[in-house]
């Protein structure tokens, strides 16, 4: 997602359409930046926080593929057709 206008509801933003695709079980740090929003105000609400603006960083992890599921080739966990299902859950 490179660009997306949002407006905060108590302070908060809510992103309904990102999609990280990745191999079940990996960690990932992800970078949330902005220009949009007055640096003032950021600094009366966290003190000290500009240092860090404007790139933030979330570090996750990818959940594993669970019983029931399979990885496909392109890193997504699917759940088994009709017929067939795993039973072991994917080792890191």
């Amino acid at each position: 997602m490179k660009s997306k206008s949002v407006k905060a509801n108590s302070g908060i933003f809510e992103f309904n359409d990102v999609i990280v695709v990745g191999p079940p079980g990996t960690e990932m740090l992800l970078k949330v930046s902005t220009d949009s929003i007055s640096r003032e105000k950021i600094d009366k609400a966290y003190p000290g926080l500009l240092a860090t603006l404007p790139e933030i960083f979330i570090k996750g992890r990818l959940r594993l593929c669970l019983r029931g599921e399979f990885q496909t080739t392109d890193y997504k966990c699917i759940q088994c057709s009709d017929g067939f299902f795993t039973l072991k859950d994917n080792e890191q």
